[in-house]
């Protein structure tokens, strides 16, 4: 068995007050691969990504960011190019601490319309952990708990990628006997369809193109200010047609309002 546990950084930025976006800064993966029965870290991989938007003060401080690490880095897609040729093509699981990462790395993925054919199944490690440790049902601890709960040091500095991702590693080796591996798909729904999330990009800019606010798209279309938002930041998934709905709806009201001039 090979796994890759990984663990990502990014900036969240935010447009009147609500989640705009979630930028990858920084990518560190840890292989473990199984010898002679034992669990053993091997390769690893580390690179900063230079996002699209600046960095908040409060992230370079919290992941002691410098602006040459971003600066120097390539943007996503080439920084996930080198990835995917240190993976290799031996099969893996995914693994990271918390479905965050998860979340963030398909969300990039999405915005940038990469394919995530090289990522089959992914394990949180966290959720699989938490339980030994007597923690009540959906209570999730820390790395920093997980690592002291083992009787086993912080390596590095939390925050710095490969540094959490070496650590979660250290759990998976640690625990492994103990845990329950049930991997799952990484993908789910239509996370990463790209002819959907063509669509919802699509809608995203006609709005704002329009200078529509999503309570003035809400009486337009017939869905809720909330439900909105949740689709545009692929919180909220809906069907193919439904979304060919909302943004002809807008091409419509595009017509209407040529029409009226």
């Amino acid at each position: 068995m090979r796994y890759i546990v990984f663990d990502l950084e990014w900036n969240s930025t935010f447009q009147n007050g609500k989640l705009y976006s979630q930028e990858i800064t920084e990518i560190g993966a840890v292989e473990v691969s199984e010898v002679d029965g034992i669990l053993v870290i091997g390769r690893q991989f580390h690179s900063f990504v230079r996002p699209l938007h600046s960095v908040s003060k409060k992230i370079k401080s919290l992941t002691n960011l410098k602006e040459p690490d971003t600066w120097l880095a390539a943007r996503f897609p080439k920084v996930m190019d080198q990835f995917y040729k240190w993976l290799g093509n031996q099969s893996f699981i995914l693994c990271s601490w918390g479905e965050e990462d998860r979340k963030v790395l398909l969300h990039n993925l999405s915005f940038h319309q990469l394919s995530a054919n090289k990522f089959q199944y992914y394990y949180n490690v966290q959720s699989a952990f938490s339980p030994l440790v007597n923690q009540q049902k959906g209570n999730q601890i820390g790395l920093m708990t997980a690592i002291k709960s083992l009787g086993l040091m912080f390596d590095g500095n939390p925050h710095r990628s490969i540094d959490d991702a070496y650590n979660t590693a250290k759990v998976l080796i640690k625990a492994h006997k103990q845990l329950s591996i049930n991997p799952v798909p990484l993908i789910e729904k239509l996370e990463l369809d790209i002819e959907y999330n063509n669509k919802v990009n699509e809608l995203k800019k006609l709005r704002r193109k329009f200078n529509l606010h999503y309570e003035d798209l809400s009486l337009l279309v017939g869905r809720s200010k909330e439900e909105l938002e949740q689709i545009e930041s692929f919180q909220l998934t809906i069907k193919k047609k439904e979304i060919k709905r909302l943004v002809n709806s807008l091409y419509m009201f595009k017509n209407e309002t040529l029409e009226k001039r």
